[in-house]
This record gives C-alpha cells, structure tokens and sequence, in this order.
C-alpha cells in the first residue's frame, strides 16, 4: 500500500473527510504540513474534498520566521491556492492572558484557524500530526501524570473548539504514518521544505521527549512508537465509554453550566466512580474552555480531594479556572484574563412580536403575545426552566433588553421588597466579570427579568390575565 492510500485508508476508517469537504490546512513549511497539503492538492484532484486553501500564522516566537511566511506564500502561490497569513505575539498574549506559552500558542493558532477558515468557507482544518507525534504525546503524559483521556493521545477528529461541538472540526490525516515516511515522500515529490531550528532545543520538555529520550528508548525497545500508539488506541476506546457514562449523568449532575461557570451538586458527584468523575471535569473543563492540557495527575488529585472535602477556599488552576466548593455544590468558573474586561453590551429595543440580539456573542430574546383562558391560573404561566418566562401583555409597550446600571434595583417574584441589583447578583453567586453582560428585560426603569435569574414581582401574572407575552431567551457565554 502506498504512502497516498494508507492516509485515503485512514481518512476512510474515522470518517474524517468527505467529497463536499473545504479544507483549511495549517501549513508551516515543515515536512509534515507540505506532505498534508501535497496529499490534500492529490485528494482535491480525485473529487475526495471539494476544495482547499492554505493557513500559515507566524507565532512571533523567533527570530527570522517572517521567512516562513514568505516560503509558504510561495508554496501556494505555485500551486494557485488561496494563502492567509498573519503574525501573532504569542509571549504578549501568554502575560496577558495569565496562560502558559503553550496554550497561548494554541489558543492563537486555533483563533487565526477559525478566522482563515471563515475566510475561505472551509468547515475542516487539517494539521500534520504524525504517528511519531501521537507516541511523543502518549510518552509525554505519561511521565507528566494522566488517566484515560491523556493516554488516548491526539484524536483524528474533534471540533476545533470544545464548546462548539457542531463547528468547524480539526482533523489530523497523517496520525497513521511516521515522520521518517513524511520525510520520504516530501524527498519523493522534489518538495522543499523548511526546518524550525526551535524543535532540536531540549530545554523544551516535548522536544527533549523528541530528540533524547525517544532515540534511547528506541535503542532497547525498536518498536516503542507502535507501543505507544497502540496503547493510545486502547486507551480511546475506553475513554468512549466513559465519556458516555458521564454525557449519562452530566444532565442529572450539573446544576448550571456555561462558559461563565459549571456547577455540580456535590453529593451526587461523589457517587460517581473515579474515571467518570474526572471525566465530568474534563467536560466541565471544555465548557469553560480553559486549557486543560495544562493539567497533570496532581492537578486532577487536588480537585478530587477538595470535592471529597467539601468546604474549601476558592483555589485557581491552569488556564484561568477557578474551584470553589461548599458542601451542596462544586463549582469551576473561568477566571477574567489579567488585562481584558468583558464589553459591555448596548441597549436594544425588544418589539413584540418580535426578538432582540443582544451582546457580541449575541443572546437571542423574543417576545410572542398570547391569549390565555379565563380560568387559567397564574402559577401554570411561570417559564419552563431559566430561559423563558411570561408576562402581562400590558407590559408589552417599550420592553428594552439593556446590561446593568449604577442605581438599579430589582424586586424578585415573591421577594418581600426590592434590592440593589449587585446585592441580588452576589445572592446568587454570579461572578462579577460577567455581571455586566447578564441581559436584563427592562420596561422603563423598572427591570422584568433577569434574563436566566428571575423575574422580577412588578412582572406577576395575576389572576384574571387575559393575555401574556411569553419571552425566551437562548443563552449565551455569560449564562
């Protein structure tokens, strides 16, 4: 079989591309991103994906990478393919984001990736990970401290970012072959490629796993990276299992979850048997999309002992999360980056019928007017769930969907009187770097709801409606 119909066989078996496929491809200029785009250029010549363009992102990490950027222009330049570029400041992102330079490098990379993908209406990003790169990783976790998950290593597809399950997918069409036969075939196709002397520097941990420990252990055991591949399969058909276990108890568990914060009643959670429990972390984890790659067995082991203890002081971990815990709730929240502060959405009028988009990240409130029966009672008109509620039709006049002000004061559904509404923010525990993005459904300056909170009492369906307007919201990262 050859070096072509090993990846079509891959590519095949996991499902990762199809005929009405547009590819991203993250190039670098190395030898295993020109391999993927010389392979992807052949798959594109078969009718195998629809089409194809090229993504090169300096990370502005060395000196003289401006080069690469040129090199690659000219890649695709020969080959008349569409080619996005940019230059990045990944160590300034690092400090101001409080993150190590690793996941900044990623989230960055993965940033631009959406970006160029938008740009040239690709729904795939491919990279050039290899077999060696899967058994380097497997190796790497291990020393470090991992369970199931890590040991499964790089998957062939998953969605580029967590929280988007139906967005754009990266996909990795070379895990099946090594970096010796990447080599080859690029020598193979008279294919120039380039060479970050950054990856032969071994005070990087995965680059002295690279260039000193592999080598040896490969001097007494000759098949390690198949070792370690094979074991990373395993590993993954495992891990689909519990990842099941955990989508099972997920509903049942989690009390909130959004970008803001996950929270988990305590006790059912500690029913759960180890590998599901850190499962739901990892879950936890990927909404808040914080970088969990940060995390080692040590970290894992803090949380579950502070879930088994119970009342803790709030702890911050890797990637801008925060632990909280009480003895009715496990709470992980996504801390504010060191430099930035969530924009304050403007106010938007809320017309009903109708809807209003409201923030950059817009949530979606619409309004319907209905008729009720007469002998309908009040208490059978409370929204089903957070995000819808109903209120009197003749409040329907000059709704406004609009974030906090100084001075306001909100009177909860069934409250003795009203409250400064921070005093009702910090009741309900809402941190406070989301608070100014949490919409609120206002009638002059009296607030209805807090949309995802509660309603507020001026806003009671009283016996006797005749008519009401039901809102719903669909959440968005602040929730």
């Amino acid at each position: 079989m050859t070096f072509l119909e090993r990846i079509q066989t891959f590519i095949a078996e996991h499902r990762l591309l199809a005929a009405d496929d547009v590819v991203c491809v993250g190039l670098s200029g190395g030898p295993d991103s020109t391999a993927l785009a010389l392979v992807l250029i052949e798959l594109h010549k078969r009718g195998e994906i629809s089409g194809l363009g090229l993504a090169h992102l300096d990370h502005g990490m060395r000196k003289g990478s401006d080069d690469d950027a040129g090199f690659c222009r000219q890649f695709a330049k020969r080959r008349k393919l569409e080619f996005i570029t940019e230059r990045a400041d990944v160590p300034a992102y690092a400090k101001e984001h409080g993150v190590s330079l690793e996941t900044a490098a990623r989230e960055v990379r993965y940033d631009f990736f959406a970006r160029s993908a938008k740009k040239l209406g690709a729904n795939k990003i491919t990279t050039g990970h290899s077999l060696n790169d899967q058994a380097e990783t497997v190796l790497f976790r291990i020393l470090r401290g991992t369970g199931i998950t890590g040991l499964a290593g790089i998957q062939p597809i998953r969605p580029l970012f967590r929280f988007e399950p139906e967005g754009l997918k990266l996909v990795r069409p070379l895990l099946c072959v090594s970096r010796d036969e990447i080599e080859k075939y690029c020598r193979g196709r008279k294919a120039k490629t380039l060479t970050d002397p950054s990856n032969r520097e071994v005070k990087h941990k995965r680059n002295h796993i690279r260039n000193v420990v592999m080598p040896f252990i490969e001097k007494h055991f000759p098949h390690v990276t198949e070792s370690l591949t094979d074991l990373a399969g395993t590993a993954e058909t495992m891990r689909k299992s519990i990842e099941l276990m955990a989508a099972h108890f997920w509903p049942e568990i989690v009390i909130e979850s959004s970008r803001a914060r996950v929270r988990f009643n305590r006790e059912r959670l500690l029913e759960l048997e180890p590998p599901v429990t850190r499962e739901m972390f990892l879950r936890a984890m990927h909404v808040l999309d914080v970088g969990e790659r940060d995390y080692t067995a040590d970290h894992y082991h803090r949380l579950e002992q502070a879930l088994r203890i119970g009342k803790t002081k709030e702890r911050d971990f890797p990637g801008r999360m925060r632990l909280k815990v009480d003895r009715k709730e496990f709470t992980l929240s996504r801390t504010p980056s060191r430099e930035t502060k969530l924009k304050k959405p403007e106010p938007v009028p809320l017309p009903v019928p109708g809807f209003a988009l409201f923030g950059d990240e817009p949530v979606k409130i619409s309004a319907q007017l209905l008729e009720t029966m007469e002998n309908i009672r009040p208490a059978s008109l409370r929204g089903a769930g957070r995000w819808t509620e109903y209120i009197p039709a003749k409040l329907a006049a000059d709704l406004v969907v609009r974030s906090r002000r100084t001075g306001d004061r909100f009177h909860p559904l069934g409250a003795p009187g009203s409250k400064k509404l921070s005093d009702f923010f910090t009741d309900q525990k809402i941190p406070r770097a989301i608070r100014d993005t949490i919409p609120l459904v206002v009638q002059g300056d009296t607030i209805l709801w807090v949309v995802g909170y509660r309603l507020g009492e001026e806003a009671r369906v009283k016996p006797g409606t005749k008519s009401v307007v039901f809102l719903r919201a669909e959440p968005g990262a602040w929730a």
